[in-house]
């Protein structure tokens, strides 16, 4: 339903009002779409950011004698 009231005309009776050239101004601004890239990028920035993290402490913990490691483990 929030999809809808999103793209219609008249928010309070969503159903009524929904058309597809609503649609189209919604999500063909070039702006919605660069908000979008912006997202995506983040968002993949992230994963691989916390990945490599990860990845490192898992071989730091598992190859070499770390102080308090038990603590790290738990």
């Amino acid at each position: 339903m929030v999809f809808v009231r999103a793209v219609s005309e008249n928010p309070r009776n969503p159903l009524d009002t929904f058309t597809l050239e609503a649609l189209a101004n919604s999500y063909g601004s070039p702006q919605i779409w660069g908000v979008l890239a912006q997202t995506m990028a983040t968002s993949l920035a992230c994963g691989v950011l916390a990945t490599a993290l990860g990845g490192a402490l898992a071989w730091v913990l598992a190859r070499t004698d770390v102080p308090m490691r038990r603590l790290l483990l738990s």
